[in-house]
């Protein structure tokens, strides 16, 4: 921070420029680095980093001037020559007096502070406040100082939404309207409305309340005193879960559920989660063909997600098939409406081959790079697409009309 500082005096632009400078979580409670031989034993000074070369290891090999970078059992956490973590004991008289530490979703893992320094734009320079704020807020902030517009969409794809408000009316004395704030981490969850705060450990921790007016350290659980106040705040987290691509869970390196079927019929608004049953499309072709009842605009039948994934969907009265490949999306929009065809399909073929059909007519046809490399992370869905967007719309894009029904056959 010091170089940084230096920098902008020498540039003259010191007191124009907000310097914004936080910690990423409260104390660490791990042993990381502090077991085991001292290490490494040859403790020779190796040439230095190059200006601007990058270090990709979790663990340093070597500091950016040479210097072995040294774990184990002895080494004392701090100097920059070491990885080291300083344990629970250390980590709770950091914390006191919050609970818990780095890596949960209680005050002790993540009430840190936020110092903000821009002497042109602050004016009550050294004071306190005590607004509540996110990492969310970094982004907005940034935007509303630079007078930027959030883009809608980037390159053809949907961008989400920009989840945090501007810091900018607190560094001017105000305070900002009260406005859930989110956590999810490692399955830890917690979402905040004013002082009201619901928090639990793990994916199927019970859910503790707290009123962080009265009872900062989070001593003294009210949820079932506050039932029906912790039923509202858990519908809200569970709401944003689901938008933000933190809901359904990651399978944690399990292995995948997916069906052995070769066809699959599927009624209207039918969904299968990642783990429950979804094709197994990973390196074969296949042919997904949706039947429309009503006509309407929206997904058709949508399976994955911003990675990896197929939609069926109509856009304008046409059809569109999207098909995204390691990120590289590949659409193909028929010429015309349908009109009142109801019988749409696309076919991917094992050279990457996609066709656009709408009954027996080829309307479209396109190549992508190969089949899909994964089965995707998002589920499947008849009459919308929800988490991540694989086309160029945003999510959830629900059918306006209704699908009777939608058939995937999988090639052998």
């Amino acid at each position: 921070i010091s170089r940084i500082v230096g920098a902008l005096k020498t540039a003259g632009q010191f007191d124009n420029t907000l310097v914004l400078f936080l910690q990423d979580n409260g104390g660490c409670q791990e042993e990381f680095g502090s077991n085991g031989a001292v290490r490494p034993k040859n403790l020779a000074r190796q040439s230095a980093m190059k200006p601007g070369e990058l270090q990709y290891s979790m663990v340093p090999k070597i500091t950016r001037d040479g210097r072995p970078v040294r774990q184990g059992f002895g080494v004392t956490p701090g100097p920059s020559d070491t990885y080291v973590a300083y344990g629970i004991q250390w980590a709770n008289a950091s914390n006191t007096p919050f609970r818990e530490y780095k890596h949960f979703v209680h005050e002790g893992g993540i009430s840190t502070p936020l110092i903000a320094h821009w002497p042109n734009g602050i004016k009550e320079h050294g004071t306190f406040r005590h607004e509540p704020g996110h990492l969310v807020d970094i982004m907005a902030t940034c935007v509303d100082l630079a007078e930027a517009k959030y883009p809608a969409e980037w390159k053809k794809s949907p961008v989400h939404s920009m989840e945090g408000k501007s810091l900018v009316p607190v560094f001017g004395g105000k305070d900002l309207p009260d406005r859930p704030l989110y956590w999810e981490h490692e399955g830890n969850r917690a979402v905040r409305v004013g002082d009201w705060k619901l928090v639990a450990k793990g994916r199927n921790g019970p859910w503790e309340l707290y009123n962080l007016k009265t009872d900062r350290s989070e001593l003294k659980n009210l949820v079932e005193a506050e039932a029906e106040r912790a039923k509202k705040l858990e519908s809200l987290w569970n709401t944003w879960a689901i938008r933000a691509n933190v809901l359904p869970w990651p399978n944690s390196g399990q292995a995948r559920k997916v069906s052995r079927k070769r066809m699959l019929n599927l009624k209207a608004d039918a969904r299968l989660p990642r783990d429950g049953g979804v094709p197994n499309v990973k390196g074969r072709g296949f042919t997904v063909t949706a039947t429309i009842g009503q006509p309407g605009q929206g997904v058709l039948v949508g399976h994955g997600g911003t990675a990896h994934g197929w939609a069926l969907w109509v856009k304008d009265g046409k059809p569109v098939f999207s098909f995204r490949r390691n990120g590289k999306l590949t659409e193909l929009v028929g010429p015309d409406a349908l009109g009142k065809s109801r019988v749409v399909s696309a076919r991917v073929g094992e050279d990457g081959g996609l066709v656009l059909l709408v009954g027996d007519r080829e309307v479209a046809r396109a190549k992508a790079a190969g089949t899909l490399a994964q089965v995707p992370q998002d589920g499947l869905e008849v009459g919308q697409d929800i988490n991540g967007a694989v086309g160029g719309y945003q999510a959830p894009n629900r059918f306006s009309g209704q699908v009777s029904g939608v058939t995937i056959r999988l090639a052998k």
